[in-house]
């Protein structure tokens, strides 16, 4: 079953020494980040969803790769093994970005146990294509906790990746009421393909969210909150996290709205 959900960006200036100073002006998101995933600890296995898209990463330069142990700060530090689901089978080989910000952000937040990670293609159009409901979902025997990796507009003003849309404050507003209502149904409408505006449109990337939607429909939360949200370098960013159980910490950064 799921006890927890973290929602984090899967920007690459996450992980230490690619962009320090976009670490250094964003840095309440990272923070955001660590309390969010905190929340995980609890559980026995994590699925994390990430876009399927890559960027090259430089593991000789100690950024963690694909199918590699990432190992975090400290003397003694937490490692993950990481198994990634790919969506381009037959492709050569490639560094995953969205694998490496998660094994770099759970190792950072001291959680342990089997990580998977899952790919989702923001070309997905219907249920049919989503990953398929990891067995542990329904096993309430395993503790699950859920990480998605997902981007809010990528159009906010001049300084935007994307042509600038004045569409796009609105929709990672409502993106963000979603989050922090803890709202399946909500979240699924916010991030439909068809959605007026579509996230494609506004270049979000938010299609694990569309999965953690269709996943936990029926059973909501118990407790959400989004613990940041800031559109720094033209794109939305959002870290929220959901609770489903008395036993999962609760945030212990009193940041956010909850409900």
């Amino acid at each position: 079953m799921i006890i927890a959900a973290a929602v984090c960006p899967g920007a690459p200036w996450l992980l230490p020494g690619v962009a320090p100073q976009l670490a250094a002006r964003a840095s309440t998101i990272g923070t955001a980040c660590q309390a969010a995933i905190r929340g995980l600890r609890g559980a026995d296995r994590i699925v994390a969803l990430v876009p399927a898209r890559r960027w090259s990463v430089d593991a000789a330069a100690g950024r963690p790769a694909r199918d590699v142990t990432a190992a975090g700060p400290g003397p003694d530090p937490t490692a993950h093994r990481l198994t990634v689901t790919r969506s381009d089978r037959g492709r050569g080989p490639v560094q995953d970005i969205g694998a490496a910000v998660v094994a770099h952000l759970l190792t950072a937040a001291g959680t342990a146990g089997p990580v998977t990670v899952v790919e989702v293609d923001d070309a997905a159009r219907s249920s049919d294509d989503h990953p398929a409901r990891p067995p542990s979902l329904d096993d309430p025997n395993v503790r699950t906790g859920v990480l998605v990796l997902a981007d809010g507009a990528a159009a906010h003003g001049p300084a935007a990746p994307g042509r600038e849309d004045p569409r796009s404050a609105g929709w990672d507003r409502a993106l963000a009421a979603a989050l922090a209502g803890g709202d399946p149904a909500a979240l699924a409408a916010a991030t439909a393909v068809d959605a007026d505006p579509a996230p494609t449109d506004l270049l979000a990337r938010v299609a694990g969210l569309r999965v953690l939607a269709a996943w936990t429909r029926g059973r909501p939360p118990a407790r959400a909150a989004v613990l940041a949200q800031s559109a720094p370098f033209g794109v939305g960013y959002v870290v929220a996290r959901w609770d489903w159980d008395d036993a999962a910490a609760r945030p212990d950064d009193g940041a956010g709205t909850s409900r």
